[in-house]
């Protein structure tokens, strides 16, 4: 008996980890990217030995790598792949080769490489869905269309960052219903109040000041958000609103500004490698998007005890709101109700006190201690071909 357990236990000690290719287009500034940074960093590594596959060799997030962690590219910082496209495909699958699993980090482009070469390699890809797909204009395009029905089919299993974009993966993919996994997104709690804390130079309080963070892009939706403080402006509720990020529509979102004059009292701050501080001498948090699909920086906001308002856009932020009981919720679109929800928090310190203690009690619901589990349950379910 002894020996058939001393076997048992070598097996168990020496069984093979599982090679996981984490892949992403580059590293810019997204939510997308810092999120599978971090659940490469935290996988279980007596488990799982995973890497990272990136068709450009660029981004913001580039200092961000964990140090032991394996990265290949295809094309190197200026390239741009949609002009190489079978340069990155063959590079791509010379890695998959190597691997159990492949997760195609991001939807659409990125998860239609992964597929290919899973297809070529005889290997599991992994689906991972951050927006919703009925929403985003980009997925309604028809070359589009056509490539999400011929190739999500072959995925293995869908990873939905939220109720609203699983239902949304369904609608469009029928066939994908058991498949499909709604695994919110991982936040590191402690070290985004841990970054919360650091000092923060030429920040001063002497208005009430509301922050907003993302890409400066149409489904972010600030163009609602800033017409909405220039008519909080006109009634007189003083304060400044503070813009955090980059992106395509900055130039059209400045001159915005100019024409309702309010330049003076909107500050653009690009994009900072820590938001945290800045979220964290801020009075509300502020998500005005069109569309989203989890809605990660509400969570972060909220882990900094900062009261949020956010639309009820599809999807995410009714979820993490738990529909409106941890933060207030406005119709999308609706600058009226912004407005109204935003002065009375102004004005309002015991509403304003009530929901910084609501954002502390909701955010541990997205511990990354509390979801990587889940990630890993759903990747030592799959097996390799």
């Amino acid at each position: 008996m002894l020996g058939f357990w001393g076997e048992n236990k070598l097996y168990k000690n020496t069984k093979k980890k599982k090679n996981i290719l984490f892949v992403l287009p580059n590293l810019q500034g997204g939510g997308a990217e810092k999120v599978v940074l971090n659940v490469i960093r935290n996988l279980d590594k007596t488990k799982f030995n995973p890497s990272l596959f990136l068709f450009i060799n660029d981004g913001v997030y580039l200092d961000k790598i964990p140090d032991d962690l394996e990265v290949f590219y295809a094309l190197e910082k200026g390239n741009s792949f949609t002009k190489q496209p079978f340069k990155v495909i063959r590079k791509l699958i010379k890695k998959v080769k190597m691997q159990d699993i492949i997760v195609g980090s991001l939807e659409l482009t990125t998860t239609y490489f992964c597929i290919l070469a899973g297809l070529i390699a005889r290997k599991p890809v992994v689906g991972w869905v951050h927006i919703n797909i009925t929403e985003f204009n980009v997925a309604k395009k028809i070359p589009h269309r056509i490539l999400i029905k011929s190739l999500y089919p072959f995925l293995s299993k869908v990873i939905a960052v939220s109720k609203g974009v699983k239902q949304s993966v369904i609608k469009s993919l029928p066939m994908l219903k058991n498949k499909v996994h709604v695994i919110y997104n991982p936040l590191p709690l402690d070290e985004i109040k841990l970054l919360g804390e650091d000092s923060l130079d030429g920040f001063t309080k002497n208005v009430p000041h509301v922050i907003a963070v993302g890409r400066l892009t149409y489904q972010k939706s600030f163009d609602y958000l800033i017409e909405s403080h220039s008519k909080l402006i006109e009634r007189g509720i003083i304060h400044n609103l503070i813009i955090l990020g980059d992106g395509e529509e900055k130039e059209k979102l400045v001159e915005l500004t100019e024409k309702l004059k309010v330049e003076e009292t909107v500050r653009f701050e690009g994009f900072q490698n820590n938001p945290y501080n800045w979220m964290k001498n801020s009075d509300i948090f502020v998500l005005s998007s069109r569309f989203e699909g989890f809605g990660m920086v509400i969570v972060e906001a909220m882990a900094l005890g900062i009261p949020v308002i956010s639309t009820d856009c599809p999807s995410g932020p009714a979820e993490v709101l738990n529909n409106g009981e941890y933060g207030v919720l406005v119709k999308s679109q609706n600058k009226e109700a912004l407005c109204n929800e935003i002065e009375k928090m102004l004005i309002d310190n015991k509403r304003k006190t009530l929901y910084s203690k609501k954002s502390l009690e909701r955010a541990d619901m997205f511990n990354e201690k509390n979801i990587i589990p889940q990630i890993e349950r759903l990747l030592e379910n799959i097996g390799s071909k």
